[in-house]
Parts: C-alpha cells; structure tokens; sequence
C-alpha cells in the first residue's frame, strides 16, 4: 500500500483535466511510482491514464523506464497485453501514458474474494492463457520481470491479460547481453515472493524468459496453495530465502494435487535455471497434457468469469527499485509473503447479501407464480472442443459471506462448498387457489394430479356431472383433492 501523502496528492487530481484533453474522473489505483485514474476525453472516449508521481518525473531514468512499458506492450502485439495509445506531460510537468480502461478484476482480488484458494481449473485456464502471452513476448526479446497475481488481470469475458511492463528488459534474442547495461548489476528490481534467484541477487545477465516462467510457477503455487513460496517476517528475510533458499516442492502443503501437475510446477521452480523449462510453449504444452491425464476430461474451452459488481483496472503497489544492500523505500506492506492485501470485506458482504436478497425474491415469485414449463426434450450435446484444455465451470454470484471460514481440509481443486446451482429446485405452490384458475401443467404435481386435459369419459359417482360446453373453461383441479 502506498503511503498515505502519495494517496491524498493522487486523489487531489481527481476532477482535473490534463493537457485540456483528459479529464480524470475517479482513481483506480495508486503505488509508489504511479496513478492510475479512468479518464474521459473532450471526444467521450474512456480510457484509463497512468500518471507518473511529479517528483519521479524529473528523474530521467525514470522517466525513460515509464515509457519503456508503453514500447514494450505496444511492441508485443497480443491481446493479452494492455498496450499503451499514448504518451505525454501533463502542464505540472508529470509524464502519463493513456491505456485501455479495462472491466473486471485482477487476480490477486480473485484469489482474496474465493479466500485464498483458487480451483485446480481456475488455476490452470489462468497459467495457459498466461504462458501463451509470455510464448509471443519471449519471441519478441522481451521478460516481463514481474509477474504476479497482481499484474494479471481477468476481463468480464475471461480473457487474462498481462499488466504493468514498466521493468519489461528488452533485448535482442540473438544477443543475450544486449540491453542488459540498462539495468546495473545488484539492483534490485521486482517483488521478492514472485522472484526467481537470478532476479533476487541482482545478476541481470542471466535473466532470460525461465526467470519468467519461474514466476508463473510461484503464482501457480501460490494460487494454489494459499502461500508464498517464500514467507519471512521482515523484507530483507524474504530477499534472503530468494537468493538462496530453493523451494518446496508443492505437494509438501498440497498433498491431493495429482503428481504430474505438481511436477509441472516444481520443474518451473526449479533454482538452478538450466533445470527449468525451456521456454513457455514447453510448460504450457506439459501442463496442458497433466491436467488432461489428471483429470481424464476431454479438451474444452475455459470459461472464466467474475461478478458483475467486480469493475477495476488494477491496483498498484510499489515495485521494488533499490540496490540490494539498502532495500531502501521498501515497508513491509508492499512485499507479498509479509502481509494480506484484500478488498474491503464490508463491500463484499453488502455484495453478497443484495445479490442473495434478489436471487430469493426471484424464488419466492417463480413459487406463487410459476411459469409453464417446456416440455423435456433430449439432454444437449456437449460444446464443440477446441484447442484450450481446460473448461470452468462458470462462477455466477460473489461468496455467500465473505467472512466464511476457508476450509483447509478441502481440495484446492473441488469448487467451493457455497455455489449457485445451475437451476433452483421448484417447491409445491401454498394451499390457497390462485385469483385465475389454471390447468397445472403435468410435471407440478404427483402422479395422482389431474391431467392438463380432460379425461374422454368423466368418472362414476354418485353425483351426476353436469354437462359442460367445450367453451366453458377447465375443471377446477383442486376439486378432486380428498
């Protein structure tokens, strides 16, 4: 989180207007190098602008790093990536980049709003839309450098995209150390939980695309399992276990998790790097064969969704920048593995509690009112396969509560135990005759109901029936009732 200062100066601009062109009207996110607010331009058009702090602005190198993230995604060229539309100054002098506003939420919030523990399916549509991004980037010299659940974002329509380039190095794949002299030997440059060992001790030339892929097995662990794969109690602790500390194998604390998705994760973790994958398409092509072994499903679409209330672009946290043996500017806050970052559980109970208020009063009125009800036909063939893995079940509503205990003897691939089923079970009408009379349809009642149509000859009692003219409207049905 950011310092309370640098939040009061980004929400003073909140209303301005920049270049007479942008005016800003609320602020999606704030770190320690920039804002990001969702602005409106003179011609309507919606868009979100990252603002440069004012005092970083003046820094040339800083400045040239903040505009290196609009090169970089532009120069990707995948839908994965947010580019960059824009580049300019603001009249203080601030440096600002203008983006697609983007309608969903970031994974981090995802895996905070399901308590920290996201579906196996979850977990593996994310990692293979990721690594195909990364597969495009790599081919272009590009490593992201800090990859996280928190620079990955979820549209409305389940598409994951890649955020925040702004430490991307880009070099030409044919010269490893070219563009290496960007970056000095023994900064520090990243978030440490998400960090690889050649990252974590500042030896640059040896960060090629398995330091990435290094990050996205410690967001699969971590979204996984609930942990970082290196947790201290202060930064420099968490710095230290990076540089020399392997990691545990997943299944030390996901014990359920089949084996060769779990070795699809440790191999990416790997500390030497020689021993990692070798490039994205190689662990998307492993993990997208052990999830189908796994699970013995056939290859399906993912379908990713998030509730409608869910609108942000994405939050920003400081990312590291600082030489290795001061840690400078660093609090504990901004360093995953030493404290939680979560969206207001006040919101999300008021969330929860309107959504379960409609959902009920839908309920209520489909059991005084029912409507007809088509008559059953054949079960509907199943999706066409495609060329994804992986198919989610989708996730309709927010938790039930958002103060629901986890519970940790669960499976971190089982849904969780609260889901919205796909049709509500319908309850037998209240005993009172409604205002108009209508024939029940045959699947209301119990096999002793009276039919939707009239019997061909009436029944023998004592009591004559009288005769009743075809126009004359359908027996009463509650009539027959003992």
């Amino acid at each position: 989180m950011a310092h309370p200062e640098i939040i009061n100066k980004a929400n003073s601009r909140i209303g301005s207007r920049l270049n007479d062109k942008w005016q800003l009207t609320s602020l999606l996110g704030v770190g320690g190098m920039a804002a990001v607010y969702a602005a409106t331009h003179r011609n309507k058009k919606r868009a979100a602008i990252k603002i440069l702090h004012r005092e970083l602005s003046v820094d040339p190198d800083i400045r040239a790093r903040f505009l290196r993230e609009g090169y970089a995604a532009n120069s990707v060229g995948h839908p994965g990536v947010v580019g960059v539309d824009d580049d300019d100054v603001a009249e203080d002098g601030s440096t600002y980049l203008v983006m697609q506003l983007l309608e969903g939420e970031t994974i981090d919030a995802r895996w905070e709003r399901k308590q920290r523990r996201l579906p196996l399916e979850e977990v593996m549509a994310i990692s293979e839309q990721l690594l195909e991004i990364l597969a495009v980037a790599h081919s272009h010299g590009i490593v992201h450098r800090d990859l996280k659940p928190e620079n990955l974002f979820l549209t409305h329509e389940g598409i994951v995209k890649i955020l925040d380039f702004g430490i991307a190095r880009v070099r030409d794949p044919a010269d490893p150390d070219a563009g290496a002299s960007s970056t000095q030997t023994g900064t520090l440059m990243g978030t440490p939980a998400f960090m690889a060992p050649e990252q974590a001790k500042g030896r640059w030339k040896e960060v090629d695309q398995r330091t990435d892929l290094w990050a996205v097995g410690a967001t699969m662990f971590t979204l996984l399992t609930g942990r970082f794969v290196h947790e201290a109690e202060t930064a420099n602790e968490v710095l230290s276990k990076a540089m020399i500390q392997p990691v545990m194998p997943i299944r030390n604390l996901f014990p359920e998790l089949d084996s060769r998705i779990a070795d699809v994760i440790d191999k990416s973790l790997a500390y030497p790097i020689q021993e990692r994958w070798s490039d994205a398409k190689a662990m998307a092509d492993a993990a997208k064969q052990a999830f189908v072994d796994s699970e013995g499903t056939p290859a399906r679409a993912p379908l990713l969704t998030i509730p409608d209330t869910q609108s942000e672009l994405h939050q920003l946290n400081p990312t590291l920048s600082a030489p290795t043996s001061t840690n400078a500017g660093v609090s504990a806050d901004d360093i995953p593995g030493l404290t939680k970052r979560s969206m207001p559980r006040q919101a999300l109970l008021l969330a929860a509690v309107a959504i379960v208020g409609v959902l009920g009063a839908l309920s209520l009125r489909n059991a005084l009112f029912p409507p007809p009800l088509p008559v059953p036909a054949t079960q509907s063939p199943p999706p066409p396969v495609t060329e994804r893995s992986i198919h989610l079940t989708p996730d309709t509503i927010p938790m039930s509560s958002a103060s629901a205990a986890p519970q940790p003897a669960a499976k971190a691939g089982v849904p969780p135990a609260v889901r919205a089923q796909s049709k509500p079970a319908r309850r037998a009408p209240p005993k009172v005759r409604p205002i108009e009379r209508k024939a029940p349809t045959s699947t209301r009642r119990q096999p002793r109901a009276v039919a939707t149509a009239p019997a061909p000859s009436p029944p023998a009692t004592n009591t004559p029936i009288p005769q009743a003219k075809p126009a004359t409207a359908p027996r009463d049905p509650f009539a027959t009732r003992q």
